[in-house]
C-alpha cells in the first residue's frame, strides 16, 4: 500500500483502523504494554504522547468491545502520524500473504500425489505444507 492508500484507508475504513490500534500495540514492548507507556525510543509502537490512549484502545478492541464514534474519530487522528510504521505492517502482511499463497500453490501442483487428490475447499487443513503440525498418512 502506497501513503496516499493509508491514509486513505485511516479515512474512510473503520476496521482498518481497529485493525492497525492493534498492530500498533503489538509494536511496544510488553513492559510498555503494561504500564501504557512509551519506555524505549525505537521508533515502534506508540509515541510517549499517545501510549497511554492507543494502548488503553488496542485493550479494549481486544477485549471484543467496540470503540464509540467519539473514540474510532480520535484514534483515526491519531493513526495519521503513524503511516510509516503502519506501511511496515501491511507490507509484512502482504510478504505474510504472498507467502500462503506460493504454499498452496505448491500444494496443489504435486505435493498431492504423494496424499491425495486435492481436498475440495483447499483451505488451511488440506496438506502438510498448509498445516505441517497435522499427521498425514
Amino acid at each position: 500500500m502506497t501513503e496516499e492508500q493509508i491514509l486513505l484507508a485511516l479515512k474512510q475504513d473503520d476496521q482498518f483502523v481497529r485493525d492497525m490500534v492493534i498492530a500498533m500495540h503489538k509494536r511496544q514492548a510488553p513492559i510498555e504494554q503494561l504500564k501504557k507507556e512509551t519506555i524505549y525510543l525505537n521508533m515502534r509502537g506508540f509515541s510517549q504522547a499517545d501510549a497511554k490512549r492507543g494502548t488503553s484502545w488496542a485493550q479494549h478492541l481486544l477485549k471484543g468491545k467496540p470503540l464509540t464514534y467519539y473514540h474510532l474519530k480520535n484514534c483515526r487522528k491519531m493513526l495519521m502520524k503513524y503511516v510509516r510504521q503502519i506501511s511496515e505492517i501491511v507490507a509484512r502482511e502482504e510478504r505474510f500473504r504472498r507467502a500462503i499463497e506460493v504454499a498452496q500453490a505448491k500444494c496443489l501442483s504435486g505435493l498431492h500425489e504423494k496424499y491425495g487428490p486435492p481436498c475440495d475447499r483447499h483451505e488451511a487443513f488440506c496438506c502438510p505444507i498448509c498445516t505441517p503440525e497435522m499427521k498425514f498418512p
